[in-house]
């Protein structure tokens, strides 16, 4: 039996003032967290990290979904 490969390293999830953010990164970690986008981009701003603004994210992304 084969286990799945690990979504992420040991390396990989750490965040600097450098980092850029998506929306998919956001909600991945809220996910993982088990927390909201919400609280997830709270505790990112106390820590220094800039975070997009969530609501233009969602505007973007719902713009680009294809409509009948």
């Amino acid at each position: 039996m084969k286990l799945p490969e690990p979504r992420y390293s040991a390396d990989e999830g750490h965040l600097s003032k450098e980092s850029k953010l998506s929306l998919e990164e956001l909600i991945e970690r809220a996910q993982r967290m088990n927390a909201s986008i919400a609280q997830v981009v709270d505790w990112l701003t106390q820590l220094g990290i800039p975070v997009p603004d969530v609501s233009r994210l969602l505007r973007d992304a719902l713009a680009r979904v294809p409509r009948p």
